[in-house]
């Protein structure tokens, strides 16, 4: 399931329930589809030498929140934010972590 979509018109990423990419399009919406291995690009937290993907952490929430896409989470004892957004003017993704 997707729930995100980010876009500008020739560059365009759409999220799903875990804040992994799940399709990546450029230059045309629709035309060329690029994608990982597993048709996923996948986020991992690694903090005092635990390690866990984002699928196995339960207490998050994605929204859109304006032209960003924003993940929130708890994972041990650390708050987790993860914000996406991308350019009107340039054909680019940033990823902001805190």
């Amino acid at each position: 399931m997707r729930l995100v979509f980010l876009s500008n018109g020739s560059f365009a990423v759409l999220y799903d329930e875990n804040y992994y990419i799940r399709d990546l399009y450029y230059p045309l919406l629709g035309q060329h589809h690029h994608h990982s291995f597993d048709g996923k690009f996948k986020i991992g937290i690694w903090h005092d030498g635990k390690f866990s993907w984002l699928e196995n952490i339960g207490n998050k929430e994605i929204l859109l929140d304006g032209s960003k896409a924003v993940l929130h989470a708890q994972w041990d004892g650390l708050d987790i934010t993860m914000e996406d957004t991308g350019s009107h003017t340039h054909n680019q993704h940033s990823l902001s972590t805190c």
